[in-house]
């Protein structure tokens, strides 16, 4: 009986020895953003390290910058993570990833972009969910530099920036490695990625100073979005061609549409904020030919109003509904011809679509599909309804008061 109890109490302790590959707290540090440019041949990685210290400290600077910069050069991404590791004395841990910035220089290389993608899907501590974005007019490495006026760790900034913009603008939009990874795969390398760039005084980048001067502050940008084509940047949508693009893509949860008064007046203009809007896209074959049929729903809100229109009067309502639509169809079509004969882009997987839906016709359309993709027939509607015009019926250039001529 006591053999056994010194078996079992031995089993216990050899169970309890811990991990295997354990490591302290203060032998590890964690990377949030990752910024990867290219230049004579070789990349070079910037690691956006966190100081616990620094980022936990307040009310002193005691402890330092919340986050330390480390760089390094060489002829694979792991090579320069290896190397920043020794820079840093620690060992670096990828799995609180939150942004990974590629530059310019990256995507105008043919195969550049799917080796990157090779490292970070293969990797054992990286989790998908980081967002991915493109550098615009600025190195990755003086991204990850720039700080933020309202958030001590720069990559948090990188990351919840391009969700903002989702939810109240959408003139950028939100890629994350998992969808990027699966749109490379599945859209035959016609991807799309938020681009960020970086306005204001660049010179202030990683300076504490800099975020004492608002006319100096350099602000994170997120205003356009890079078109891929076979895996190598094709250009960029911005303003209401960004928008159309989230539009069409189910990325918008709230945004605004600014539709003129007028033709000859586009200075003055309705502001209507868009809600609840979703989209669907359909193959169809009509005279034995395939269609891509595109829908677009949502509701509207007036938010803002320049002109003299009385809302309280429903043919005035009803017109305005039509302008809206026809704003938008107009739009969706001028988007269309940008991919379909400038950028030769399928952003919104046609040929995926095509595949899945018409698989016959399909077999035919693969066969040249750049050129068919240039000559498809696409169809637009559209159902926007104007469901409120906020507080007030009329505009203030209507309401006047009867003393008044």
């Amino acid at each position: 009986m006591r053999v056994a109890k010194l078996l079992c109490a031995i089993i216990l302790l050899l169970a309890a020895t811990g991990c295997w590959d354990g490591r302290e707290l203060n032998e590890v540090g964690f990377i949030m953003g990752v910024g990867i440019d290219s230049k004579n041949e070789k990349y070079t990685v910037t690691a956006q390290v966190v100081n616990p210290r620094g980022s936990a400290a307040r009310g002193s600077s005691d402890y330092g910058a919340p986050v330390h910069i480390f760089k390094a050069h060489g002829n694979s991404v792991f090579e320069c993570l290896r190397q920043i590791n020794t820079q840093a004395g620690r060992i670096l841990n990828l799995g609180h990833l939150r942004v990974l910035v590629i530059s310019e220089s990256i995507v105008q290389k043919k195969y550049a972009v799917l080796r990157i993608l090779d490292f970070f899907d293969r990797d054992l501590e990286v989790r998908a969910d980081f967002n991915v974005m493109l550098a615009r007019g600025i190195s990755a490495n003086k991204v990850l530099q720039a700080l933020h006026p309202l958030d001590k760790n720069p990559s948090t900034a990188l990351f919840r920036i391009p969700e903002l913009s989702k939810k109240s603008f959408a003139l950028s939009s939100q890629v994350d490695f998992d969808r990027m990874v699966g749109d490379y795969l599945i859209r035959l390398k016609n991807i799309v990625l938020p681009a960020v760039s970086i306005k204001g005084d660049k010179q202030n980048l990683g300076n504490k100073k800099g975020l004492d001067s608002v006319e100096k502050l350099p602000l994170i940008t997120f205003d356009s979005i890079a078109v891929f084509s076979k895996g190598l940047l094709a250009g960029w949508l911005e303003g209401m061609d960004a928008k159309t693009y989230n539009f069409l893509n189910d990325q918008v949860e709230n945004a605004l549409i600014s539709v003129p008064c007028t033709k000859k007046n586009t200075f003055d203009a309705i502001v209507y904020e868009m809600t609840r809007s979703s989209s669907r896209i359909i193959p169809e074959m009509k005279n034995n030919k395939p269609v891509i049929t595109i829908k677009l729903k949502g509701s509207a809100f007036i938010a803002e109003t320049h002109c003299d229109s009385d809302f309280t009067k429903p043919d005035v309502l009803h017109r305005l509904q039509d302008e809206l639509n026809q704003y938008m169809v107009t739009h969706i079509y001028q988007l269309l011809d940008k991919l379909q004969h400038v950028y030769k882009s399928d952003v919104f997987g046609f040929a995926n679509k095509l595949h899945s839906y018409l698989p016959l016709q399909w077999k035919g359309l693969a066969k040249d599909w750049e050129r068919n993709f240039a000559n498809l027939a696409v169809e637009v509607q559209t159902d926007l309804q104007i469901i409120s015009t906020g507080l007030k019926n009329k505009p203030l250039l209507l309401e006047k008061k009867p003393y008044m001529n």
